[in-house]
C-alpha cells in the first residue's frame, strides 16, 4: 500500500513548494519527492515541472529486475539526461534562467517481489528503510548543508559533465527491504506550537517539546498501519497536540499491508 503526506510549512505563506511523483506496476514502484528552492524563482512551479517531466518519461525507469545495479544506473543516467534535455528546451523556449528550475530530487525504485530498494539524491532529504525482522526504520540522511547541488545546475552543460555528475550523486541500494519512506528535508522541521500562529508552547507534562518526538511519532509509531491515510491521521494527532512544521514536508511511504 502506498501512502502520501504533503503539507505546507509555516514559513511559506502562499504555496507548498514540495511535490511528488509516484507510479506503480505489478512488481515495480517508481517515484520521487521534490522540494523547490525557496530562494529561487517560482519554487512551487519548479517542483511541479519536474513532477510533470517525470510522469512523461517514467517508462524509461521500468526494468524487469533491480538485481543488476549496473543496469539500474544506466537507466537512471539515461532518464536524468532526458529530463535535463527537455528542461533545457523549456528553459530556452521560455527565456528563463536556471533559478526557475531549482528543486531537489530524490528518485527511488522498489521491486516488491525482490524487496530491493534503490534511490539517488539531488539535494537534501531522508529515506527510512525497514528490513525483515526490524522493529524500527533505519534512517539515511542526505545533508548538503542547505546548499543543494541542484539538478538544474547541469542545464546547458556538456554531456560528459552531466553523466559524470549524475553517476557521482549519493545512491542507496539495499536488499531485503519490506517497507520504506522517502521524505523531503521538512521531516526535520517540526516545532512545538500553541496554535497555527507559531507561538512557542509552554512545557507540558503530557507531551514532549523535543522535535525528535514528533518526527519519531510520524515515522515509527505503529498506528493506522492498515489505512491508506495513515500519515494524514498521525499528522493530525501531532497538530492537535500543538506540533507544526516550519518547512514544507512530503513523504511517500510503502508498506506491504
Amino acid at each position: 500500500m502506498i501512502k502520501i503526506l504533503t503539507k505546507k510549512g509555516l514559513s511559506h505563506e502562499l504555496n507548498n513548494e514540495d511535490n511528488y511523483f509516484i507510479d506503480e506496476s505489478n512488481d515495480l514502484i517508481v517515484g520521487a519527492v521534490f522540494d523547490g528552492c525557496s530562494s529561487g524563482k517560482r519554487s512551487h512551479w519548479a517542483s511541479e515541472v519536474f513532477k510533470i517531466l517525470f510522469e512523461k518519461n517514467k517508462e524509461i525507469l521500468y526494468v524487469d529486475s533491480l538485481l543488476y545495479k549496473k543496469e539500474i544506473e544506466e537507466r537512471v543516467n539515461k532518464f536524468f539526461y532526458e529530463i535535463l534535455f527537455q528542461t533545457e528546451f523549456m528553459r530556452s523556449f521560455l527565456c528563463l534562467d536556471k533559478k526557475s528550475f531549482l528543486s531537489t530530487v530524490i528518485l527511488f525504485l522498489y521491486h516488491k517481489e525482490e524487496k530491493i530498494f534503490y534511490c539517488k539524491f539531488f539535494g537534501d532529504g531522508s529515506i527510512f528503510l525497514k528490513k525483515e525482522g526490524d522493529e524500527k526504520f533505519a534512517e539515511h540522511v542526505n545533508d548538503e548543508g542547505n546548499m543543494p547541488n541542484y539538478l538544474a545546475y547541469l542545464l546547458d552543460q556538456r554531456s560528459e559533465i552531466i553523466n559524470q555528475s549524475i553517476v557521482r550523486r549519493k545512491t542507496i541500494y539495499n536488499k531485503n527491504i519490506i517497507e520504506f519512506m522517502v521524505a523531503t528535508d521538512g521531516i526535520g522541521s517540526f516545532n512545538r506550537l500553541l496554535s497555527p500562529n507559531n507561538y512557542l508552547a509552554e512545557e507540558s507534562k503530557d507531551f514532549s517539546i523535543n522535535p525528535s518526538y514528533a518526527k519519531d511519532f510520524l515515522i515509527h509509531e505503529n498506528l493506522f498501519q492498515a489505512k491508506e491515510n495513515e500519515l494524514e491521521k498521525k499528522f493530525a494527532i501531532l497538530s492537535h497536540e500543538g506540533w507544526g512544521i516550519n518547512d514544507d514536508l512530503t513523504i511517500i511511504k510503502y508498506s506491504p499491508i
